[in-house]
């Protein structure tokens, strides 16, 4: 089942604890985060899995899926959270399924059902 990470909007200026840098409202370029999501982005790459992003909602923006992405890159730097680099393949804009996934960082379910066109994107570094 594929894996969907949660990405805080970058609109929200709430204190976080990882860095996520966004291309626009819907193109994620890359993360911080712990090891264990690091691990399972860098199995999904390793498998050539896409992955969903789960942006959360921020003051008038709803939760939204907004890209698929595949992972680029997973860097690990010692005494530092791992750093993850994505290429985007298509854009999306599909409301998540209605459980409230507060606090998670990642989960899996099946692929959202939208129709987008595919992006050629080059990843960048965060």
């Amino acid at each position: 089942m594929p894996l969907y990470i949660m990405v805080r909007h970058r609109a929200d200026r709430r204190p976080h604890c990882f860095a996520a840098r966004w291309q626009d409202d819907q193109r994620l370029l890359g993360i911080t985060t712990t090891d264990k999501v690091a691990r399972l982005l860098e199995e999904s790459r390793s498998r050539g899995e896409s992955v969903f992003v789960h942006r959360s909602a921020s003051g008038r923006r709803r939760d939204r899926i907004v890209c698929e992405v595949e992972v680029a890159s997973v860097a690990w730097i010692p005494g530092r959270d791992p750093e993850v680099t994505f290429g985007v393949r298509r854009l999306l804009d599909v409301a998540p399924r209605p459980a409230l996934r507060r606090w998670q960082l990642h989960y899996h379910e099946p692929a959202p059902q939208a129709e987008s066109a595919p992006v050629r994107e080059t990843a960048l570094s965060c």
